[in-house]
């Protein structure tokens, strides 16, 4: 899953996202009260991921660039 320069805004409840890699690009947004992401083999960040409470699980995780 590529997240292409955009955001992903959740409200109420928690985000939850799902793949077998998520690739959040530089200028991409993940945003929600609460997010919880779940990949099989990575995640690479370059954008913002936002939330109060963040829970990851991947075998790898990249926060490259200007990653926050």
């Amino acid at each position: 899953l590529a997240h292409l320069c955009a955001v992903l805004k959740h409200t109420g409840g928690t985000l939850h996202l799902g793949a077998s890699t998520l690739d959040n690009r530089d200028g991409g947004e993940i945003r929600a009260a609460q997010i919880r992401l779940d990949t099989l083999s990575a995640l690479t960040n370059r954008g913002l991921i936002d939330a109060d409470d963040t829970v990851i699980s991947s075998p790898l995780v990249d926060n490259l660039g200007s990653g926050r």
